[in-house]
């Protein structure tokens, strides 16, 4: 599926220096490589759930790429292998989203064989519950559930 430049603008607005709606405009490397990657995520989201309410980058409002990748630091290994990282960002938002569920849904998940697996390994039992930990701690205020994971590997070093 393709979309033109103003296809998805309703879904965020575009907050950019003239230069780099020129360059955006012009389909410079850097705004195509995130603008096909964001579609992408979009287009997919919305085709599993319809009625989802998604937020892309609002203007005043954190990163949740930024705060996932915060959130995990405790148990993510930067120096993995790509399947690793993403193995272990998938663990965090188990744990994220566990927090943000009713105590009847938590329940629920509890029973599924995925959590089973979870809470029968006493290390991983460990990093689930810090992470609860750490989630009620650092972002009490965000309610934000995570729909969906893209990890790539980065071109150049990671500044952080």
């Amino acid at each position: 599926m393709h979309f033109g430049a103003g296809a998805l603008e309703h879904l965020y607005p575009c907050r950019m220096s003239k230069k780099k709606k020129r360059r955006h405009r012009l389909g410079g490397q850097s705004s195509q490589n995130v603008a096909l990657g964001q579609r992408e995520l979009i287009v997919r989201t919305l085709a599993q759930e319809p009625h989802a309410h998604l937020r892309v980058n609002a203007g005043g409002v954190e990163k949740m790429s930024d705060v996932l990748l915060r959130f995990a630091e405790p148990i993510l290994d930067r120096l993995a292998p790509l399947d690793e990282k993403k193995a272990t960002l998938l663990f965090a938002i188990v744990a994220w989203n566990y927090c943000l569920m009713s105590s009847e849904e938590q329940s629920h998940m509890l029973m599924r064989w995925e959590l089973r697996h979870i809470f029968n390994n006493a290390h991983y039992r460990t990093d689930f519950e810090m992470l609860i930990q750490r989630k009620t701690e650092l972002y009490p205020l965000n309610r934000w559930l995570f729909m969906d994971l893209e990890v790539a590997e980065s071109a150049g070093p990671v500044a952080r």
